[in-house]
């Protein structure tokens, strides 16, 4: 009789884990085909660098305002309750973005998309933090899989159908993929991260806020993310926009940036030990360094030979940082405020790829293409000085979340 209970809450543990797996990939292989599409189409409406960076930044702007009463709501509501409405933002400006004639209302449908995008990430983030039975680690790097399937199909699959169907067809495909994982979210069960059953006051986020940027290690992780998320961000701003001047093709340019994400996979099964072995900020400094790398090469030549080496590197990078932070945060902050202290580094996420297409592009517009992602690949080399002087212990071993069952 004993062991029937625990057998039955990994079976159901593993059923909701792996559903909200596949909401997450479905999802991002809409997102990740709208990120580059995007920069494309304002191209083609022939706005310039600036005009086009500003576009880009435009879906973090409220997320970036929105962010701890986003975390508040999903800690006092409950994830299933903030992904549903979400979901259904995104499906609504992907679509305005795939009918859009002019710049103001790509750029609505880019608003609309951006603020569904960062309430359905945070939700399903929170979600998977709160299985029982999961450390977090493991439940992050199997999430983050799908995440990584999301982009790996999602940039490849916008190439091609916008070669065959045009830039719209290619943002329609997304909405309806959209519309799919919000079909799909509705099995989700409401009990995992079903909130405190009440309103979270913004003051108490903002209290919660301010103690994950007080704790060393936190601070350390949301910083060291979201500079390497200024630089990896170019694959929605300059990066296809270079690369289709020089002479790549749209098909091209999608299985370049899906190849990021397939190296992601790849190394991501490897995570847990090496965390283990090599603790977490030893992965995280190489993370920010290989970003750096595979960014600073980009605009020296269009060859493949050049451009599969240093998507490869940004992949690897991304493999380890994205997992590595989310369970940082997670392990660090009580369960009542998981959902706040996630929506932080979500905000500085934001914060990064609201400002990083604006400087760089007027970067790109003052000095030329170079010069542009020189300073996008100049940011994640400061978090390595960060991890560098966090203290010792906190380098060191992995969490006991690890190794025993995480709570519901």
């Amino acid at each position: 009789m004993p062991p029937a209970r625990p057998t039955a809450l990994a079976r159901r543990s593993g059923v909701q884990l792996l559903l909200a797996c596949g909401v997450a990939a479905v999802y991002l292989v809409s997102t990740n085909m709208f990120g580059p599409l995007v920069p494309l189409r304002a191209a083609n409406l022939h706005a310039p660098s600036p005009a086009i960076g500003g576009v880009v930044a435009a879906g973090s702007l409220l997320p970036l305002v929105l962010a701890l009463p986003g975390g508040g709501w999903t800690d006092g509501h409950g994830a299933r309750r903030v992904l549903l409405p979400s979901l259904a933002l995104v499906v609504c400006g992907t679509a305005l973005a795939a009918s859009a004639q002019g710049l103001g209302w790509l750029t609505a449908g880019v608003v609309l998309t951006g603020l569904g995008q960062f309430g359905s990430t945070l939700a399903l983030q929170a979600f998977v933090a709160a299985i029982p039975g999961r450390g977090t680690v493991s439940a992050f790097s199997a999430f983050t899989v799908a995440v990584a399937v999301g982009g790996l199909v999602g940039p490849a699959l916008a190439g091609a159908v916008a070669t065959a169907r045009g830039l719209p067809g290619a943002l329609g495909l997304a909405a309806a993929l959209a519309a799919a994982a919000l079909l799909a979210s509705l099995g989700l069960d409401g009990h995992i991260a079903a909130g405190s059953g009440r309103g979270v006051r913004l003051a108490d986020a903002v209290d919660t806020a301010a103690a994950v940027l007080r704790t060393p290690a936190m601070a350390t992780a949301v910083g060291a993310n979201a500079a390497l998320v200024f630089a990896d961000i170019l694959t929605a701003s300059f990066y296809p926009v270079l690369l289709q001047q020089r002479g790549v093709g749209l098909g091209a340019v999608g299985l370049l940036i899906s190849l990021r994400s397939l190296v992601a996979v790849a190394v991501r099964p490897t995570l847990p030990r090496a965390a283990r072995r090599m603790s977490r900020w030893g992965l995280m400094a190489a993370a920010v360094v290989a970003e750096a790398a595979g960014t600073a090469v980009v605009p020296l030549s269009p060859a493949m030979a050049l451009q599969i080496p240093a998507a490869a590197l940004c992949g690897l990078a991304v493999g380890y940082s994205q997992p590595l932070s989310m369970a940082v945060v997670a392990d660090h902050a009580p369960g009542a405020s998981r959902g706040t202290a996630l929506a932080v580094r979500l905000a500085a996420n934001r914060a990064a790829t609201l400002l990083s297409p604006l400087l760089v592009g007027l970067a790109i517009g003052a000095l030329g293409l170079p010069a542009g992602f020189a300073l996008a690949a100049a940011v994640p080399l400061a978090a390595v000085v960060a991890i560098a002087r966090l203290p010792r212990r906190e380098g060191h071993p992995e969490p006991a979340a690890e190794q025993a069952p995480q709570g519901g």
